[in-house]
């Protein structure tokens, strides 16, 4: 596999083990990197957006449930694990917003009108 690798990752203090991709000195991805990618594609899409727009708020959703997520992890990896479900909780917690904000970006800011 060109580039991809089996190796140990260094995270928090704590050692993980899992498939790295290497591409440049430094600069690895590891499996999280590659989930987070498509979020972070919606993000800075739809927060280009103006504020008052339901894209603005949909990216708002998702950039702080992805930060909660991150964090869940984060705790699991030092093995906090009280403090991981409470942020994964939290995380959870702002889909339903997100859900409801971004379906109205796509069909009334993003719609085919917006392109017209």
């Amino acid at each position: 596999m060109d580039g991809i690798e089996s190796s140990t990752v260094y995270g928090n203090g704590e050692i993980v083990e899992g498939l790295i991709n290497r591409k440049g000195e430094g600069y690895s991805w590891g499996a999280v990197d590659y989930i987070q990618a498509p979020f972070a594609i919606l993000i800075g899409a739809l927060h280009a957006l103006p504020d008052e727009s339901f894209g603005f708020k949909c990216s708002k959703n998702t950039t702080s449930s992805r930060n909660a997520l991150l964090e869940g992890i984060d705790y699991f990896a030092i093995e906090e694990d009280l403090e991981a479900f409470t942020s994964i909780h939290e995380a959870i917690g702002f889909w339903d917003d997100m859900g409801t904000n971004c379906y109205y970006a796509f069909n009334i800011d993003l719609s085919k009108d917006h392109w017209d």
